[in-house]
């Protein structure tokens, strides 16, 4: 029995509670390398961190915040995204996002649009630009270990809960696949949710 099934489901509460357990039971696993890779009935599954770079040390975390590095650093197992089957096949588009996200947007052979949006951010476009390669950059990079790496992810089932209209977000790593082409460079691997 997972955590989310042993969860009285009779008010929405409960229901949201549930969602955040089956989310946040997401196995680790910090032993394998994030080359590691294997294939199961619902596709090519790697093993990947959310953000590398937010590791740091014991004076580094006195600096600067203990923060979410733990959650940002942990190997995790993600599916990769089958831009074939997804939909009935994705096409990418265009790219888009906001001053921090990355996001490529697809068209699906479903006739629905769909957008990846990376789950690390890059802050450097809202810097001067005589900032950008400068240590104030890296601090600032660094300040996007204060955010929850997951945090749509457990959103989702509290927005179930009361009731709210609203998609529902897949944690994938994109492929490094052909059928990417001009966006291939900038999203091959990158860990984002669909």
């Amino acid at each position: 029995m997972t955590p989310a099934s042993a969860v009285n489901r009779s008010t929405p509460l409960a229901a949201a509670l549930a969602g955040v357990a089956l989310i946040c039971s997401v196995t680790p696993s910090a032993a394998q390398s994030s080359a590691d890779s294997a294939v199961t009935e619902k596709g090519q599954i790697v093993t990947t961190a959310a953000g590398e770079q937010y590791r740091a040390g014991l004076l580094q975390r006195w600096i600067l915040g203990r923060h979410y590095r733990d959650l940002w650093t942990e190997s995790i197992q993600v599916e990769v995204l089958d831009l074939r089957s997804t939909a009935g096949g994705l096409t990418p588009t265009r790219t888009g996002g906001g001053m921090q996200t990355q996001s490529l947007r697809f068209m699906g052979a479903d006739g629905r649009e769909y957008a990846f949006r990376s789950v690390d951010k890059d802050p450097s476009p809202v810097l001067d630009s005589l900032l950008r390669e400068t240590v104030v950059a890296d601090l600032v990079q660094d300040g996007i270990s204060a955010a929850h790496p997951f945090g749509a992810l457990v959103a989702s089932p509290l927005l179930d809960a009361v009731g709210i209209l609203h998609v529902d977000p897949q944690l994938r790593v994109m492929p490094d696949d052909p059928a990417l082409g001009e966006f291939r460079d900038r999203f091959a691997g990158m860990l984002g949710l669909l």
